[in-house]
């Protein structure tokens, strides 16, 4: 067969002879190589008698441990068949694989190192001990002090706002500190937590027991729209917040008035500095919670201020803590504080890390939690290493079997032997077809491809892969595209 015309191009009324083949394996390798054909000489049959008049063969090919059947044609005597034809590509190019490689790196790898200790941590601020501990326990914090922020205050008793024009900083708070507590209440718009309604009931409908109001827009509906755990009313407006969180007492609010328009204080409990020695950062959260809220951290802001600048220093100047609990370890959770302090020309934002250090400042990890942490990362790195070779083997392949006129689509992957997923019986009906496609996306971009199918009259359409041109497709089959 040639590359200008179909195999049954040209067959006239010459006698003709049934041909069978016999490949020798081979180890599959990059390039396809020659098998050798061994022809034996079978009985003559008139071409009369048709070419539906065809013997079937059993045929093993070195692409395949399962074994074909394959209809063998009757060809002329004098034609002499070509040497089976391969094409094969891989399925994604290298490059396209070091995508998933360095994603691995950034969202998996540095993530883990970073989590169980594998690489030094170290303080990046001063290292301080402010846990109580005994003589053998040398536990460190890490301290980081950002910025100073030279600001300008105004203020009335309590209510404080400071300035900052060169950094563009602003902030507004009431603060109070006593015996029972350190408080900074940070001005808000009292609108951004409380929800109108038309109408509420108390554990909605058939709600019962579920400790929450229930409520709608339209005081006819039958429907609620939301619940929340408390609300009041004014006698027309039901105003709603989960402010003061869950409680079986809001059942009846009829006498309640905490609802406020306008602004009010979002208040945080904090420590001063000075006290934090008196306990240890495991005790911390304990103690913060059995603080208690001043009333007007539940009111509206109704104090003035004074254009002069303030002599009365949140805190006396001194530094305070509110805690945040991060995850910095694979079994441990160690609390970091924000810190604030307010002089008299500055503010100034700190962290406390209060993760273990040693004394020059290095981070403490058990060798338990490195070993875990190398297992970890060992594991992904291998299975993602044997993806990426098996997306990088994985190669579909076109090939023509010479004599029994045969195209057959196979894939291997793994550098495995090619297994057949698709076998095509060409005669002189055969042709490879080019159509094309065109798909929308989700944004209206149009776009049209191209592919290829082999027809033969009385035969199954058969698709080819797309990633094979329509000149290698037809250099392989010898056939003629048509439309």
């Amino acid at each position: 067969m040639s590359g200008e015309g179909n195999f049954w191009d040209g067959l006239g009324d010459e006698k003709s002879s049934t041909l069978s083949k016999t490949v020798v394996p081979e180890p599959l390798d990059d390039e396809f190589t020659a098998t050798d054909f061994q022809q034996d000489e079978l009985e003559s049959k008139s071409l009369d008698q048709g070419i539906d008049d065809q013997n079937e063969v059993a045929t093993t090919d070195h692409l395949g441990s399962q074994t074909e059947k394959i209809h063998v044609q009757q060809v002329p005597e004098t034609f002499t068949p070509h040497e089976p034809r391969e094409i094969k590509k891989t399925s994604f190019p290298v490059l396209l694989l070091l995508i998933p490689a360095v994603l691995f790196v950034i969202a998996f790898a540095l993530p883990v190192s970073d989590t169980f200790g594998l690489f030094p941590q170290s303080c990046d601020g001063a290292v301080v001990a402010l846990d109580n501990q005994t003589d053998d326990d040398e536990r460190y914090f890490c301290d980081t002090r950002y910025d100073t922020i030279p600001v300008e205050y105004l203020s009335q008793d309590n209510v404080t706002i400071i300035e900052s024009e060169g950094y563009g900083y602003h902030d507004a708070f009431r603060w109070e500190s006593g015996p029972n507590v350190d408080v900074i209440g940070y001005l808000y718009s009292h609108d951004d937590s409380w929800i109108q309604y038309n109408h509420c009931e108390w554990e909605g409908d058939d709600f019962a027991g579920d400790v929450r109001w229930y409520c709608s827009y339209s005081s006819r509906s039958s429907n609620f729209d939301d619940w929340w755990f408390y609300c009041e009313t004014d006698g027309e407006i039901w105003h709603c917040t989960d402010e003061f969180g869950q409680s079986e007492g809001y059942s009846n609010t009829s006498g309640q008035q905490r609802y406020v328009g306008g602004e009010g204080y979002s208040c945080v409990k904090v420590v001063r500095e000075s006290s934090m020695s008196e306990f240890t950062s495991s005790e911390f959260e304990s103690i913060v919670s059995s603080m208690e809220f001043p009333q007007w951290c539940y009111e509206s802001v109704n104090e003035t201020f004074n254009s002069t600048p303030s002599t009365v220093l949140p805190f006396d100047g001194e530094r305070v803590f509110f805690a945040y609990w991060t995850q910095v370890g694979f079994e441990d959770e160690w609390p970091v504080f924000d810190g604030h302090q307010y002089s008299s020309s500055y503010y100034k934002y700190s962290e406390l890390d209060t993760r273990p250090f040693d004394s020059d400042g290095q981070v403490i990890t058990s060798s338990t939690l490195k070993i875990t942490g190398v297992v970890v990362l060992i594991a992904a790195t291998f299975l993602l290493g044997l993806l990426l070779y098996a997306l990088a083997t994985w190669k579909t392949h076109v090939m023509h079997l010479g004599v029994e006129n045969t195209v057959v689509v196979m894939s291997s992957w793994l550098n495995k032997p090619a297994k057949v997923k698709k076998s095509i019986q060409l005669d002189h009906t055969s042709y490879l077809r080019r159509y094309t496609t065109t798909s929308t996306d989700s944004d209206g971009t149009t776009s049209t491809s191209t592919h290829h199918e082999i027809r033969t009259n009385g035969q199954l359409t058969v698709k080819m892969p797309d990633r094979f041109s329509g000149k290698e497709l037809s250099e392989v089959t010898g056939l003629k595209i048509g439309r």
